[in-house]
């Protein structure tokens, strides 16, 4: 947080001190709330400090009005709040928040909002508004905040209700029903709005133990083309819930040909409609799976226990199910069952590994989706004899 008062006139450009000597290049700011324009600046790359960004940012906002010396400036780096020492890295995407200087954290904020015209239904948000706020603030979950804010809206289906996250590094729906809300200050967004869906326009979506909420920007009356709902998957669910930055710091390598969609149990073509209010089913390849599991961790709840190691942990750290034989909820997290398929494969075939909690015997298949890429390469070496006829 920096503040800074400037009381004399000065220029609207906003601009660097000048440098014959080294090549100036040009540093796009960015609103975080999507409330004032962006800034261009030009600045010498290893020489621009924070302290006088602050000052120049100041001054052109000062002379558009768009701050009042009562209002300070907070800036942000790759997601990052910095400080007045720091030196802005030029490769970085830059972003800029206004705020009054009263509020020390401004990521601590979060207010939520719902538009209507009916004066009933105003009211009735006007007194839901603290409750729902505190109890976000608490931990609640994007499902359990739909639900709440149906039933005191009068709305049937809660899954015609969804929360867009406004500005911040992330704007946009919240799709994971189990999400708590209250991370997405984790993308520096500060506030939230309520939308109610038409004509019961959205799908819900399961996969790897987690549900999914999805509705559409433009519906279709009769629904959703599979390969939409692929594109849709690949490009705004796997690819966009890393902390921070999402899309600069994305490591989910997935292709919409690689994702496989299923109702009631059968593989649906690319080119099938999916009724709205439907449940489809996902599936991504191993790897894939395994690195959108480590970026979205993070917007859950550490609630679950691991038997082995007795840390908590949050539900994309625990498998679905260790084999498709399995019955029950996974007990063992995924670091545990990693480290003990290594070591029962030091005295066992790799054919004869059973689950931790049952006597289920894992596949090739759950080998490879648990153990680390050592061991499964030691498994592979050892089952050629076994699935070359089938190659």
């Amino acid at each position: 947080m920096i503040d800074k008062r400037h009381s004399r006139a000065e220029p609207t450009c906003p601009t660097m001190a000048p440098s014959r000597r080294d090549k100036k290049v040009e540093l796009t700011l960015f609103d975080l709330d999507n409330e004032k324009e962006e800034i261009r600046l030009r600045v010498r790359p290893g020489a621009a400090s924070v302290a006088k960004v602050d000052e120049v940012v100041r001054r052109h906002l000062s002379n558009l009005n768009q701050i009042s010396d009562e209002e300070v400036l907070w800036f942000y780096g790759g997601g990052t709040e910095l400080v007045a020492e720091d030196v802005i890295d030029t490769k970085k995407s830059l972003y800029y928040r206004v705020g009054p200087a009263s509020e020390l954290k401004p990521t601590t904020r979060l207010k939520i909002s719902f538009e209507t015209n009916i004066p009933k239904k105003k009211a009735l948000f006007a007194d839901l508004e603290p409750r729902l706020t505190e109890g976000i603030l608490d931990g609640m979950t994007v499902e359990e905040v739909r639900t709440s804010f149906a039933q005191w809206m009068g709305i049937e289906d809660p899954n015609t209700v969804y929360i867009v996250a406004r500005g911040g590094l992330r704007p946009g729906p919240l799709y994971g029903s189990s999400w708590q809300v209250k991370e997405v200050r984790g993308w520096l967004c500060q506030q939230l709005k309520f939308e109610i869906c038409t004509d019961n326009c959205f799908l819900i979506l399961r996969g790897h133990g987690r549900e999914y909420l999805y509705h559409p920007a433009a519906p279709d009356r009769d629904g959703v083309v599979c390969r939409d709902l692929k594109e849709w998957l690949q490009k705004k669910l796997f690819t966009y819930v890393h902390s921070g930055d999402p899309l600069r710091h994305c490591k989910v390598d997935v292709r919409s040909e690689d994702i496989r969609l299923l109702k009631h149990k059968r593989r649906c073509r690319r080119s099938s409609v999916l009724t709205w209010g439907s449940v489809v089913e996902f599936e991504i390849p191993t790897s894939s799976e395994r690195s959108f599991s480590q970026e979205e961790a993070w917007l859950y709840a550490a609630n679950l226990g691991c038997v082995v190691c007795g840390d908590d942990k949050r539900l994309p750290e625990m498998p679905h199910r260790v084999t498709k034989g399995c019955s029950h909820e996974a007990t063992t997290c995924r670091e545990c069952l990693e480290m003990w398929i290594q070591s029962s494969m030091e005295t066992n075939e790799w054919d004869r590994l059973r689950c931790p909690d049952c006597p289920e015997v894992l596949t090739f298949h759950d080998i490879k989706a648990w153990a680390s890429e050592d061991v499964f390469t030691r498994c592979v070496s050892f089952s050629l004899p076994l699935i070359r006829p089938c190659l």
